[in-house]
């Protein structure tokens, strides 16, 4: 995998990750109200067990009636199937549907359930009405989703589309389809089902399923009356790993019973298969592309998903005409009525109202005397529009920090004003918080301080901790060895940058490419003493902390997501 890692000094250090993110703050996959414990003979669901059901429902008259489920995947989208947008009499006006979200009992409307219009429909170009394949659609809402612990979006299943990942494990359908009783469910109904080879499927009634599977479908089912029904149609099959919760199926069709126009709780239920379709949801959403397989397992967990990671196209061209770089999330710090006025610190942008910095730059702040004047965007490149500044309001600092080198070395900065990002001059960097450090080369870039417009480029890989740690010691510096500190070599100095004599990190230029999706990795703290005589530089993880970053935005009324 090839990755890209920005820093500036005080400082900063992400990642390029040409990977699969899959979505302002969207954190996917999670569910935040703690539990004590469609769906034919299932059993009840707790309320915000699953925050990313939907419900479709048509208006027939002035009553609006539950046909199918769907999923949230974004701020603004619900994926379901096809055939849920369509009557008898064809593809069903948008003012005729209302979707819900966040209920789970159909006759109660509670405070968690909020209510939206579809904007669009994004039906699969190779979906016809009354035919099965390519069952698959995307309803874009006229308004953005108000997010809560209700109310989450669920991981989409990235490139990775092999059917063994899947085939034979406990996945869980959810719904408010018809019961054993043949009437809906009034509470919504979760049900583990086991997924089958196709041609398992096939073989248990070729009758039903000999025209219709093919490999862009998934077969589930214990065939023992539990699972999907009437009215759990769109609703989607989940699988969980690591990183959070990923729909992998779409509930499609299942036999009916003999003479009869509801399911057959005996037969297999055949899904949508979500992965064979990753390509013509992102496409559609314009999201990134993942470049690199190796990113496109759901083990591979990203935060702050929706938008994160994006920059103007405008830093690009920049790029191409005079090799200048330039970071949407990169935010200079200016310091006040300060005798220290020459201090040098930067923050990195990971919410609309938040930055992520050391502690040592922030720590003997006292923002009653003294102010934090944060800038974002624009670096005099020609076509942007003014920086955006803000004041700092608040500082969170690590409250294990103890002004010692490395150790808790992370604080959290909130903003008094949130920033716009609509045209991406200004943007967060997605954040990721699983252990998955980079194994091969990636790129670091340091600020020039004498020409803030630019960034110098380095080549650098990640080393063994022992090796830097025993080679600090023998320097009289001390690292923490609890894994919140990884350590980054540099071997070879830069010498084609704006400014050659600036003392940096030593490394070699390699390619920048703007476009891609970019990872926070850790932070740079303050330089160690005679820097040049050490083969490496000491990086504090971010992902080490990301409980804490979580847990210290929740403390700031934010919910990363």
């Amino acid at each position: 995998m090839k990755t890209v890692v920005p820093v500036s000094r005080a400082l900063l250090l992400a990642v390029f990750s040409f990977g699969t993110t899959i979505t302002a703050s969207i954190h996917c996959g999670q569910r935040l109200v703690t539990h004590k414990n469609l769906i034919f003979g299932g059993q009840n669901a707790a309320p915000g067990k699953w925050p990313w059901h939907a419900t479709v429902t048509h208006r027939t008259g002035s009553t609006f009636n539950v046909v199918c489920g769907g999923s949230v995947i974004d701020d603004d989208t619900i994926l379901t199937a096809a055939h849920c947008l369509y009557s008898v009499h064809g593809l069903i006006a948008k003012h005729r549907v209302l979707l819900h979200v966040g209920r789970n009992q159909l006759s109660v409307n509670d405070a968690q359930t909020r209510s939206y219009l579809p904007d669009d429909y994004f039906i699969h170009p190779g979906y016809k009405q009354h035919h099965l394949k390519n069952d698959i659609a995307l309803i874009k809402l006229a308004n953005r989703i108000e997010l809560s612990d209700y109310i989450q979006p669920v991981c989409v299943w990235p490139a990775s589309d092999n059917q063994d990942e899947v085939v034979g494990k406990l996945g869980t359908v959810i719904g408010f389809g018809l019961t054993e009783r043949d009437a809906m469910s009034d509470v919504l109904l979760e049900a583990e089902t086991p997924v089958v080879d196709l041609w398992d499927c096939l073989e248990s009634n070729r009758d039903a399923f000999g025209q219709q599977l093919s490999r862009t479908m998934l077969c589930a089912g214990g065939r023992d009356s539990v699972g999907p029904c009437n009215g759990d149609s769109g609703g989607g099959l989940f699988f969980e790993y690591p990183s959070g919760w990923y729909i992998r199926g779409i509930v499609s069709f299942a036999p009916n019973t003999k003479g009869e126009a509801t399911c057959d709780p005996t037969q297999y239920t055949v899904y949508t298969d979500v992965a064979k379709y990753y390509g013509w949801i992102r496409d559609t959403l314009n999201w990134p592309t993942p470049t690199v397989a190796s990113d496109t397992s759901p083990n591979h967990a990203v935060a702050n998903l929706t938008r994160c990671g994006l920059e103007t196209t405008l830093y690009e061209d920049e790029w191409k005409k005079d090799r200048t770089v330039a970071y949407a999330w990169s935010a200079r710090l200016e310091f006040g009525d300060d005798s220290d006025s020459q201090k040098e610190c930067s923050a990195i942008l990971i919410t609309e109202w938040h930055l992520l910095t050391i502690a040592s730059c922030v720590n003997d702040v006292d923002l009653t005397e003294q102010s934090i004047t944060v800038r974002l965007g624009n670096y005099n490149i020609l076509g942007l529009a003014e920086p955006q500044v803000r004041q700092v309001e608040q500082i969170v600092v690590h409250e294990e920090y103890a002004g010692l080198k490395y150790a808790n070395d992370i604080a959290i900065l909130k903003m008094n004003v949130e920033v716009d990002n609509t045209d991406r001059a200004v943007n967060w960097i997605c954040l990721n918080y699983m252990d998955d450090l980079p194994h091969e080369d990636f790129t670091i870039a340091e600020r020039n301080t004498e020409y803030p417009k630019y960034f110098e480029l380095f080549k650098a890989d990640i080393i063994p901790f022992d090796t830097c740690h025993q080679e600090s010691e023998k320097q009289n510096v001390f690292l923490p060895t609890d894994g919140s500190v990884f350590c980054v070599n540099t071997s070879t100095r830069f010498v084609n940058s704006a400014n050659p004599t600036h003392v940096g990190i030593p490394g070699t230029l390699t390619t920048y490419l703007p476009s891609s999706t970019i990872h926070l990795l850790g932070l740079l703290p303050q330089l160690m003493p005679n820097v040049e005589s050490f083969s490496f530089v000491p990086v504090v993880k971010t992902e080490f902390y990301f409980d804490w970053i979580k847990k210290t935005l929740e403390g700031l009324n934010y919910s990363l997501r």
